[in-house]
């Protein structure tokens, strides 16, 4: 079987028997023309498919009539069979249907009930009603059934979803979920191009690392692929290519403006955004200072990204002023390849950026500026209510998931409740790219963009050293799906301390979550309730 993509390496078209592949697709045209041509491979190779769709089964098969493909013979076969998701009938199961549990295994039954046959492929046109996204919990459940199914009837099962990138937690949520099926990727889709970003890929013709494409639907309604990235080969020897610098951001760069020299330098960010049209390949770097100002930064970012050059790396230095995190984050997004601190000299400066020489730009970036700045410049900061921490902890991992920023999550308890007191009082004063609430008599911090190897010492600086003989517990745990499992218990409860994630936490039971991991098995987990950490002296 193959996904319907013309283009595609033989390692992501090929579809792998016994395995389940998820895509995320927010775009209806290209879904169904996905779909549509995808269950039209697989009729002409033989085998049945099922599909669950969301519409009228009429409609359906005239919308993917208008993407080329006729199914409607194959559907008067029985070859093809179409079942509405609010008119599936399911298998009777002595269960409560809001249970997680018993929600897979109803799940389970349902597919059983069908009796598809051997090899088939079986296809969720849109499968957000089918795993919870807003409960991590019940869908990691979900997906673990439909997995399980696929294995034991040898059938290849499609999931499309069309996740909500306003809720943070459903887009977390999938891709911690997907890290189980045989493959997964996303389809983005801008003004002008779709771009179909593939994390993992196992297919019976191998193995494919993460990878982009460029799509584009032909005049039949047919999708087709090229690689975001023309080829492995460089266009352009990097011998040859243009170093440009804002007069700001290389002013003390030695050598800068000799004739001999490759480096160039541009008036300003304007300046920088005329010159950069005439260059294929080379290196920008762009400078931050309290004039320039950071909308006016992202906006310049965005033209140069727009024009489409891989071989052209954009380097932001500081110039006067800090980028504080958020803001890093948020020209990460853009398109900035690397930032320059401030207090490197500039002959560092310049030998910094040209390492980057004959490098290529392939990781997705957004171009909605108004959109990027006001969804990471404008987050929730200092001690929060813990309805509001946890809804600001599940937007920040979205982001830092995506960029492969290092968050860590770090829970401790005091001594006494006037340090409780205290703490907070640290915090709520000093923690600016971190968000804090109180919660059981603990104090749960989550640091935005910080390695866990460094977090003791930032919360040394938060706290104080004064702090160092008033804490009682300290846990740190880093990684989406543990920040998320330790998101839990805010608000549910364990069986018992072995069986929480933070060891001292004992409460009311609740079997639908799977929180049956000891604080010790997991580097990405530190329970130091016995040996704190000694905490170097605040500056």
């Amino acid at each position: 079987m193959h996904l319907a993509i013309d283009g595609l390496s033989d390692q992501i078209g090929e579809l792998g028997h016994a395995m389940v592949y998820a895509l995320a697709v927010d775009q209806q045209a290209i879904r169904y023309s996905l779909v549509a041509h995808t269950l039209e491979s697989a009729l002409q190779a033989g085998r049945e498919c099922l599909v669950y769709i969301a519409v009228d089964p009429t409609q359906w098969l005239r919308k993917a009539e208008i993407t080329g493909v006729k199914l409607q013979a194959h559907v008067r076969s029985g070859r093809l069979r179409l079942l509405r998701q609010s008119e599936v009938p399911t298998a009777p199961v002595d269960a409560t249907p809001s249970h997680p549990v018993e929600a897979a295994r109803r799940l389970h039954a349902e597919l059983r009930h069908h009796k598809i046959a051997a090899g088939s492929l079986v296809v969720f046109e849109t499968a957000d009603p089918r795993l919870p996204l807003a409960d991590p919990g019940a869908a990691a459940r979900q997906a673990s059934a439909m997995i399980e199914w696929a294995q034991a009837l040898d059938a290849c099962v499609l999931l499309l979803f069309t996740p909500r990138n306003q809720v943070p937690r459903e887009y977390v949520t999938l891709r911690t979920v997907a890290e189980a099926f045989g493959g997964f990727a996303m389809v983005r889709t801008g003004e002008e191009e779709a771009l179909l970003d593939v994390r993992h890929w196992f297919s019976e013709a191998g193995v494919s690392a993460r990878s982009s494409y460029v799509l584009s639907v032909g005049g039949h309604g047919r999708l087709s692929a090229r690689s975001a990235v023309s080829a492995s080969r460089l266009s352009t020897d990097p011998a040859t290519e243009v170093m440009l610098a804002t007069r700001r951001a290389g002013e003390d760069f030695p050598g800068i403006g000799a004739v001999s020299q490759p480096w160039r330098l541009a008036d300003s960010l304007i300046d920088a955004i005329d010159k950069s049209r005439s260059i294929q390949a080379g290196t920008l770097v762009l400078h931050f200072d309290r004039l320039s100002g950071l909308r006016e930064l992202a906006q310049c970012v965005a033209t140069i990204r727009s024009m489409g050059r891989v071989q052209v790396r954009i380097v932001v230095r500081e110039a006067g002023a800090r980028l504080r995190l958020p803001q890093m984050v948020a020209l990460l997004r853009l398109g900035v390849s690397m930032f320059i601190p401030r207090e490197v000299p500039g002959a560092s400066a310049r030998l910094v950026a040209d390492s980057l020489r004959g490098t290529l730009f392939t990781r997705p970036f957004e171009t909605d500026v108004d959109k990027v700045l006001g969804d990471t410049i404008s987050p929730q900061r200092g001690m929060l209510g813990v309805a509001d921490f946890r809804t600001e902890v599940e937007r920040l991992l979205a982001l830092t998931d995506e960029l492969e920023v290092p968050s860590t999550l770090i829970r401790f308890t005091v001594v006494a409740p006037a340090a409780l007191k205290a703490a907070s009082g640290a915090l709520q004063r000093g923690a600016r790219d971190a968000v804090c609430t109180e919660h059981d008599g603990c104090i749960w911090s989550f640091l935005f963009g910080c390695p866990p190897d460094y977090a003791d010492a930032v919360m040394a600086r938060l706290l104080g050293a004064r702090f160092e003989n008033l804490l009682a517990g300290w846990q740190r745990v880093s990684g989406t799906r543990e920040v998320l499992r330790a998101l839990h218990l805010l608000d549910t409860a364990v069986l018992s301390p072995d069986q929480a994630l933070f060891g001292n936490t004992l409460t009311r039971a609740n079997d639908a979550l799977d929180l049956q991991l000891e604080a010790d098995s997991s580097p990405a987990i530190v329970n130091s309730n016995k040996g704190l950490p000694t905490f170097p002296q605040s500056r």
